[in-house]
């Protein structure tokens, strides 16, 4: 694992990437299908968090201190309190920022989706799915930070199937994120999604392995 990827261990072991991998290889012998995954630690910019986290700290204890002055008086301790502040408020920045959950709390939900879907659109070309030649190509991306999945299908597999068929495939994803078992997510998903490729694309005498089976994890 690179060492980039350090993020991963908390979320799904080595094991459990084995066993996706294992179920990504055992779907392609019965579908023509090339299913690649995608785990990113997330998608969107965080680098206002530290800075926003910074000024709210900042922003609390000067109001408790305008509130504390108020009542006891303490204008004697205001050089004190200032540098005090500033201090406690970029270690609290500092060590907050790079927390999954507080850069979710700190990115508006409209810029997460947003950014999850950008990103996602931009793996599938860049993990090259949309090359395959029968354009059987189909991604499953994970962002988890955002706690968001997408699913994308190439062209020959878009046609034959309605668009909330990979809704349900993401919510059952979502369910795995919520339990805090991210892999069964995966791997549920991964197995609705063989019902119906097998059905519509089932493996060809021909058939050839055009991309990677192993999970690809993406460090942002």
């Amino acid at each position: 694992m690179n060492k980039n990827n350090h993020w991963v261990s908390a979320h799904i072991s080595h094991l459990e990437l084995e066993a996706i991998n294992q179920k990504i290889k055992d779907m392609e012998k019965h579908t023509s299908a090339e299913i690649v995954t995608v785990v990113a630690n997330r998608s969107s910019t965080v680098h206002h968090t530290q800075l926003s986290l910074f000024l709210l700290a900042n922003t609390t204890l000067f109001f408790l201190y305008f509130l504390l002055n108020e009542m006891f008086l303490l204008n004697e301790y205001e050089l004190i309190f200032l540098i005090s502040s500033l201090l406690f408020s970029a270690l609290f920045s500092l060590v907050m920022s790079p927390l999954m959950w507080v850069q979710r709390i700190m990115t508006p939900a409209i810029d997460r989706n947003n950014q999850v879907l950008c990103r996602s659109e931009l793996e599938f070309y860049k993990q090259r799915i949309h090359m395959t030649r029968s354009k059987t190509g189909l991604l499953i991306y994970l962002s988890i930070m955002e706690k968001k999945a997408v699913v994308l299908a190439d062209k020959s597999i878009a046609k034959k199937f309605p668009t909330n068929t990979w809704s349900e495939v993401v919510d059952t994803i979502i369910t795995g994120i919520k339990n805090k078992n991210i892999s069964e997510g995966i791997l549920n998903g991964l197995s609705d999604c063989q019902e119906r490729l097998t059905e519509h694309f089932p493996i060809e005498d021909n058939d050839i392995n055009e991309l990677p089976n192993e999970v690809v994890l993406l460090t942002l």
